[in-house]
């Protein structure tokens, strides 16, 4: 078939859990697989984490992603992320699902869950130590513990999240301070707490002190650094593949693509290659991007299009039909960490860009 393919290894997958738990001693794992496990399929790797045990359970940050993963009967514990959902009360009811209270608002709104249903809603507290976006702030912790009703609300965990531990500045200790001290307060009103956490990826990989009893780990399950380097350790999931469908020679002073964004600086080989934006390709890699084949590099020259890119092959014996790999080879500079570093972006667009045409593979 004709389209590009994201060849997934669940072999590395694994390989990459087992470094991490070793990294985290006895800290339990909490896999995100928020926005389709990062474009490697939410579904897919949560039933494959949980038959391995290879995570203790799952974090996501919509609730139409704990509904999927419902209707898929993933059965580990689900923590939502985001704010509670409105239109999908019912959904905490379920008993492996565990809201978060970022607010007063959220304790009322569980609380009137739970006394409809005559259940507890299991909840996590989320704590803004400092990155100023989710949670509830410090000075408001001591009023919303004194709104919680144990009767309706059972309050499984609280956590935090770092702003910056991927850099090493007192940004962390401070957070960690801050963490501690809502941790003292909500056991000595609520008592024992059984889910403690404010690690994710980058504080697992940088640190080492600051694990509690779990983490959240991300783009690591998935084999990459979020500290900007590749890690030999970790082994990339994802290689993203596609066909090459047309050969064509042009000559000098021809032009590529849309707008003429390339002119060629003498007689040439090009390639189509069927993979474009649609598919999740950033534009940026217009006469700046390369793609690989049988260890060799292969520029791209002109616009990416919308279901193409235009690639230079006069120096690689290539055939049409033959595949090359996008990001994730065994190339050191196919690597998304070094594809993040020269377009100055984050691995974490790259692959939760990709689109539904990009068929997944498996293995």
């Amino acid at each position: 078939m004709l389209s590009p393919i994201a060849k997934i290894s669940l072999k590395n997958i694994e390989s990459n859990c087992i470094y991490l738990k070793r990294k985290v001693n006895n800290s339990r794992i909490m896999a995100v697989v928020k926005a389709d496990a990062y474009g490697h399929g939410i579904v897919e790797i949560s039933k494959f984490l949980s038959s391995r045990k290879l995570a203790y359970g799952f974090c996501v940050a919509l609730s139409s992603e704990i509904d999927e993963l419902i209707k898929n009967k993933v059965l580990s514990p689900i923590l939502h992320l985001g704010r509670i959902d409105l239109h999908s009360l019912s959904i905490y009811c379920n008993k492996n699902v565990y809201a978060t209270i970022n607010s007063l608002d959220d304790v009322e709104i569980l609380s009137n869950v739970g006394k409809k249903n005559s259940v507890r809603i299991k909840a996590h507290i989320k704590v803004d130590t400092g990155m100023n976006r989710m949670g509830v702030r410090l000075n408001d912790l001591d009023d919303l513990i004194g709104c919680i009703d144990p009767k309706f609300l059972d309050i499984k965990g609280v956590y935090s999240h770092f702003s910056s531990a991927d850099e090493n500045d007192n940004s962390v200790e401070n957070q960690v301070k801050g963490f501690n001290l809502a941790i003292n307060k909500i056991k000595s009103k609520l008592g024992h707490i059984d889910d403690i956490h404010i690690a994710n990826t980058s504080a697992i990989l940088n640190r080492k002190d600051c694990n509690y009893n779990m983490v959240r780990v991300g783009l690591a399950i998935y084999g990459i650094s979020s500290l900007r380097n590749y890690l030999v350790e970790l082994k990339p999931a994802m290689e993203l593949k596609a066909p090459l469908v047309l050969i064509k020679k042009i000559k000098k002073g021809e032009s590529v693509g849309y707008n003429r964004k390339y002119i060629s600086e003498g007689s040439m080989r090009t390639g189509l290659v069927q993979i474009g934006y649609a598919d999740g390709l950033p534009p940026s890699f217009c006469n700046k991007g390369k793609v690989y084949f049988n260890g060799n590099a292969c520029r791209v020259i002109g616009k990416v299009s919308m279901d193409l890119i235009s690639i230079d092959i006069s120096n690689v014996n290539i055939n049409v039909g033959d595949m090359l790999t996008i990001w994730g080879g065994k190339i050191l500079e196919s690597k998304l960490e070094e594809v993040s570093k020269q377009f100055n972006n984050i691995p974490y667009h790259y692959l939760t860009s990709l689109s539904k045409r990009v068929l997944k593979e498996y293995g």
